[in-house]
């Protein structure tokens, strides 16, 4: 029995322990979660007007994003389903990780189902464990379908390109097509990080082909076309006036240098670390990569990180005149992610064709970097973070108080509602709660909801 357990007891069986214990907390704690600010007023609109009229009224009045308002003018809450709105965080959980595992067996060649599963779930746990708000960017349903559904869809269009590239066969440059349409309506900032990525895609294979590449130029006439539709939406400018020190264009290029500089030096360490326990997996268990992805010159995919860092702070610092929001940096550091692996595995490639193995080191260095995981995991993190909300009850004595809000809202007979503050809220779920004042937008549109005139906090 011993030898077996000892056998069992592999570098590779604990690292994917830690990765359920990772991911794990995120999946439970949807249980608990609750709808906050946007939602209600997604959902009020279109329960008010129907979900297409909703369409054509954010488009006039407010934005761009086509594709992420209808799907939150259909979301679970216009048809009063509580608990499925709880499931979308688990959906989009899932749906990550299986975009990120379709992407990892796009890039490398036969790769098996172990390999797949240790090189997505790594990645996840980076991801979560870095991610700078996990409440805007899993839980709160606007901010959710509106970023984290636009990664989901980045990474499956990037997944529907290479297999067009790869076979060229028109059902997949159908399926880009719509994809690229999907990203283009979701947000601003995965507009302009999808059509820099296929301008790019577009250049090299021109330049290696020695001619234009008909099918990608038609996929960039598309996306041309539907980044026209958002950027021309009559609700952007009218948006555009709640904010008076954006458009400065100094401003916006300086400022995003300072950002890139300050969230490397944060994002970096730990990357690093992980970085270096992939491509030891990747080395001893020789997986191949599909060369044709990687084999240009690492510098040019170090400025193509660099680019793309730069292009995703844009639309924010252009649009709002200050930094972009928890919900937008979210985005940018899974870019940053995978930047710094494309990065890497450039490398990785160049080096490997002069038969030199990209970062070999014992196992004494692979166990030593395993301890600066675990000390990282130690210290304040979102996943220390979500499993505290479960322990503490943080989360469970949240979702308790809103459903006693509820149950209070609807038997006061009076239209004009007074409530308890929300108290002791869990970080990894808790977005913001209404104020003391009705003509806020969020209580209006929590009061709408809930049918009454008004809802304000108790102030004490």
């Amino acid at each position: 029995m011993r030898p077996r357990v000892a056998n069992a007891i592999t570098f590779d069986n604990f690292w994917f322990f830690l990765g359920l214990v990772s991911i794990a907390p995120f999946l439970i704690i949807s249980y608990y979660n609750q709808p906050s600010v946007d939602d209600f007023y997604f959902t009020v609109k279109s329960q008010s007007i129907g979900a297409l009229n909703a369409q054509i009224e954010w488009y006039l009045t407010w934005t761009g994003r086509y594709f992420s308002t209808f799907i939150l003018s259909i979301n679970p809450l216009v048809y009063n389903n509580l608990m499925l709105y709880k499931a979308i965080p688990v959906l989009l959980i899932a749906g990550l990780w299986l975009s990120l595992s379709f992407l990892v067996q796009a890039v490398f060649i036969n790769i098996k189902t172990k390999h797949l599963f240790f090189i997505s779930t790594s990645i996840m746990m980076l991801f979560f464990f870095q991610m700078p708000s996990t409440s805007q960017g899993v839980y709160w349903l606007a901010g959710a379908v509106t970023y984290q559904l636009g990664n989901i869809l980045f990474v499956l269009c990037l997944c529907s390109l290479i297999r067009f590239l790869n076979k060229k066969q028109t059902i997949d440059l159908l399926y880009t097509i719509f994809l690229a349409f999907a990203v283009i309506g979701s947000n601003e900032t995965s507009m302009l990080l999808l059509d820099f990525t296929v301008i790019v895609i577009f250049l090299i294979s021109s330049f290696q082909r020695k001619k234009a590449d008909f099918h990608l130029a038609l996929l960039l006439l598309f996306m041309a076309v539907f980044s026209v539709i958002v950027l021309r939406s009559p609700g952007n400018s009218i948006r555009a006036g709640y904010f008076t020190n954006n458009h400065q264009i100094i401003y916006t290029i300086t400022e995003s240098f300072k950002l890139i500089y300050s969230i490397a030096l944060e994002w970096l360490p730990f990357t690093i670390c992980m970085s270096l326990v992939l491509f030891d997996y990747i080395n001893k268990n020789n997986i191949q990569f599909n060369t044709r992805f990687f084999d240009i010159h690492p510098s040019i995919a170090f400025l193509f990180l660099c680019a793309l860092l730069f292009i995703a702070y844009l639309p924010g610092l252009w649009s709002l005149g200050t930094p972009p929001p928890a919900r937008t940096i979210n985005v940018i550091y899974f870019t940053f992610i995978g930047g710094c692996f494309y990065f890497l595995c450039t490398i990785h490639v160049v080096l490997k064709k002069n038969g030199v193995i990209f970062l070999p080191y014992s196992p004494y260095v692979k166990y030593f970097m395993l301890i600066l995981i675990l000390i990282n995991l130690y210290k304040p993190n979102n996943i220390k973070t979500a499993w505290g909300d479960l322990f503490s009850r943080r989360a469970s004595l949240y979702n308790e108080q809103v459903y006693h809000r509820y149950e209070l809202v609807r038997q006061t007979a009076s239209d004009n509602v007074t409530v308890p503050k929300l108290i002791n809220t869990p970080k990894t779920i808790f977005v913001s709660d209404i104020s003391e004042h009705s003509n806020d937008w969020t209580n209006k549109g929590f009061a709408d909801y809930m049918k009454k005139k008004s809802i304000v906090i108790i102030t004490e």
